[in-house]
């Protein structure tokens, strides 16, 4: 009886692609489903036998093919063997059974080859074979491999249509596949629906689960798992607290993360460097550096070694705590434990000394010594630090070492260097880079505010209405800071008209103004004898003061 073999080729679920030539198969290496490698003498050792038989033709069993298969199994890189063999089953007159098949599903699956498996598992129907649990299980592992969890549950739902009856391992291979945000409250129905198929749920169904919840960025979720498995009483381990741990850190929960790290202890397990890692994330993340410093001393004194994505989550903190002085000190610990520190240790160092620009300047150094390449965030983090310290010539140096680095300066670059100039005087330093920002499209309110500060204090209100004018070509909404500046600009320089005109377009766009710009909106007014305009500014004014003072009283 001639038999139908299963052709191994599929790209894409839909459409089907025609299977290629058995010498197609011989020749080429697979980087997509269909594409063969050239076989090794090994696994030409592995075919012979079976090559033989049909040139003789003899007859060549079920078992002879199902152990080949089976063969191919020990060796993964062995898996072209199991293509070979099922393109030849016509020629060979072997008809297919539930062993071979199950049996070549899981050799493709352990080779990560899931498309030709699923491909093997689509035709078992047209064989006239009916999978088994051990095909569908293996169908379930190579889709959740591969992050295809709508396969792995139409998999799964089909168990009972073959009138199979899905075991335990089938559904945490199920829960494992809907580990992806999209399909968390997948894998929550899926455990709750265990029991109605007389399945308890173990330790790996609910770990699973909760790291579904967990990237889900489902904290609640992930915290009810846990109480459930207390109400049944199955201990949880350290994979269960690293987990709600993390999901807890995602949420920016650092009181419940901290809480399940002291939990996890209680339970007389012994927390590892993710479970500190995931607590000091989460403490960074709510702006509690001490917490996060002390944990990290912790893990010291417990024996747990930190390694630099817990050093990088506390320096993290530190940055945003404004301790530059701690991050210096955790920088040094990192080359005492003779851990490489990475671009992102040495970014949060130097942003953490935007302060001290000379402490900034030789973390830059220390990024080359570490024969580290430095990024955009190096560099714009060292330029913030020169810019508060009011050393523009340096400010420009790195902005042209950034650009020989072939780094293209962003915003924050040029805003920074903008800064510098400001406080230096240097106005028309800033001009240029405002319109390298321009020309760029990478131009913001604080970057104009900055350029028209910097024309004012230099006493250049041509300049300063030219920038202020292109926030407006540029569809930027003026601030209170860029109209301030301009008006300051103008009236400094006798210019009242345009201090009334900015000060009227700044009451049309609804920008409140400060005591700075009614005042000089008022002595605009007077200079240029515009006494109903004066009128309209002291309204202004007493609106102003009237705001502030209801505002007082609420807060008292």
């Amino acid at each position: 009886m001639k038999t139908q073999a299963l052709p191994l080729t599929r790209v894409d679920f839909q459409p089907r692609q025609p299977r290629p030539q058995v010498g197609q198969c011989a020749k080429h290496e697979s980087t997509e489903a269909g594409h063969l490698r050239k076989f090794t003498r090994q696994e030409e050792r592995q075919l012979k036998p079976l090559r033989g038989l049909r040139r003789d033709a003899l007859e060549v069993s079920l078992s002879r093919c199902t152990a080949a298969v089976a063969q191919c199994r020990r060796n993964t890189r062995a898996w072209p063997n199991v293509v070979r063999i099922f393109e030849d089953l016509s020629s060979l007159r072997v008809s297919p059974d539930v062993v071979l098949c199950s049996s070549a599903i899981t050799t493709l699956e352990k080779a990560d080859q899931w498309q030709l498996a699923l491909h093997v598992f689509d035709h078992m129907p047209r064989s006239s074979v009916r999978p088994n649990i051990i095909s569908h299980s293996g169908i379930i592992t190579a889709s959740s491999k591969n992050d295809h969890w709508q396969t792995a549950l139409q998999v799964l739902m089909e168990i009972p249509i073959q009138q199979s009856s899905p075991d335990l391992i089938a559904h945490n291979q199920a829960v494992g596949a809907c580990q992806t945000k999209q399909a968390w409250n997948r894998a929550c129905q899926l455990l709750a629906e265990m029991p109605v198929a007389q399945l308890v749920p173990n330790l790996i169904s609910y770990n699973s689960t909760i790291t579904s919840c967990e990237k889900g960025g489902q904290w609640q979720a992930a915290v009810q798992l846990m109480d459930d498995m207390r109400k049944v009483e199955l201990r949880m381990d350290v994979i269960t607290y690293n987990t709600t741990i993390s999901a807890c850190e995602k949420a920016g929960n650092w009181e419940l993360a901290l809480h399940f790290l002291t939990a996890l202890s209680s339970a007389h397990l012994q927390p590892d460097v993710i479970s500190f890692s995931s607590a000091i994330s989460a403490c960074e993340k709510g702006g509690q550096w001490q917490m996060a410093v002390d944990l990290l001393a912790t893990m010291v004194t417990t024996q747990v070694l930190p390694d630099v994505i817990a050093y990088n989550g506390t320096l993290a903190a530190c940055e945003k705590g404004n301790r530059w002085e701690i991050a210096l000190s955790l920088l040094s610990d990192i080359d005492a434990t003779r851990l490489r520190p990475s671009i992102i240790s040495l970014n949060s160092a130097s942003s953490a000394c935007e302060g001290t620009w000379q402490s900034a300047l030789q973390i830059l150094v220390a990024v080359d010594l570490c024969m580290t390449r430095p990024d955009i965030i190096t560099y714009n983090s060292n330029i913030s630090a020169l810019a508060r310290g009011e050393e523009w010539p340096l400010s420009m140096s790195l902005l042209e070492e950034l650009a020989s680095r072939a780094l293209r300066p962003n915003v924050v670059s040029c805003s920074a260097a903008m800064t510098s100039c400001e406080a230096g005087g240097y106005w028309a330093t800033a001009l240029y880079l405002f319109t390298y920002m321009c020309a760029g499209a990478a131009q913001n309110v604080v970057s104009g505010s900055t350029l028209i500060s910097a024309c004012s204090k230099a006493a250049q209100w041509q300049h300063a209405l030219r920038a202020h004018s292109s926030l407006q070509g540029f569809a930027i909404q003026p601030n209170e800071v860029s109209f301030g500046s301009a008006m300051t600009a103008c009236g400094e320089s006798f210019q009242w008209r345009h201090v009334i005109q900015l000060y009227s377009s700044m009451l049309a766009v609804r920008v409140t103004s400060d005591m700075c710009g009614h005042a000089c909106a008022i002595l605009a007014c007077e200079n240029a004898s515009l006494c109903q305009a004066a009128t309209t500014v002291l309204a202004q004014l007493q609106n102003h003061c009237n705001s502030l003072c209801v505002l007082v009283r609420l807060r008292q």
